[in-house]
């Protein structure tokens, strides 16, 4: 305790250096404040998102098709939850750019902003036709716009299929781009 009047004769004869100290302080305790803000809401957005678009548990991938029995009877089980069936495959829309991922899922005649992580706004069908959601690549490489259509060769041998973009979603899997559709229009 013996250099605190060494301290305090120090503060007196630097006076401007004393507040240049003081303030400087007092930011730094603001700024950690406000990172402790955006920590805290960075975590919260995480966890929304894991609640949102993460689902945990057991994932059971096969080479091929289940067919419906073994998923009714899945759902059966006890303990479990929820069963969604996808199917990919991949199909060329352009010579000249790599095949796209055809992802069929359930999707239902609901909001699906809850199931996909859209960029941006869904728009309603168009009557008539199939309406799908293509991921962030289809826009640059395919030009597939909301609102715009794309035509679809879902199956060898058969006219393509014209479809309409009802949205954009975020897919972190495939950069060369992926269309999602309704099971009940594969």
């Amino acid at each position: 305790m013996k250099f605190l009047p060494l301290v305090w004769a120090g503060l007196w004869r630097r006076p401007v250096r004393s507040i240049l100290t003081a303030s400087s302080i007092v930011v730094a305790f603001m700024l950690l404040g406000l990172l402790q803000g955006v920590n805290t809401g960075f975590d919260r957005a995480i966890a929304a998102a894991n609640r949102n678009f993460l689902v945990t548990g057991t994932r059971v991938r096969g080479g091929a098709p289940m067919p419906i029995s073994a998923m009714s009877k899945i759902r059966n089980v006890p303990g479990v939850l929820r069963t969604m069936g996808i199917r990919i495959t991949s199909i060329s829309l352009r010579a000249d750019q790599p095949a796209v991922a055809l992802i069929t899922r359930p999707l239902g005649q609901a909001d699906v902003t809850h199931k996909l992580p859209i960029v941006g706004n869904a728009v309603e069908g168009k009557p008539g036709l199939i309406g799908v959601f293509v991921s962030e690549p289809m826009v640059s490489l395919y030009n597939a716009q909301v609102g715009s259509t794309l035509e679809l060769p879902m199956q060898a041998g058969k006219p393509p299929v014209e479809a309409f973009v009802r949205g954009v979603w975020r897919d972190y899997a495939r950069q060369q781009g992926a269309i999602i559709i309704d099971e009940e229009h594969a």
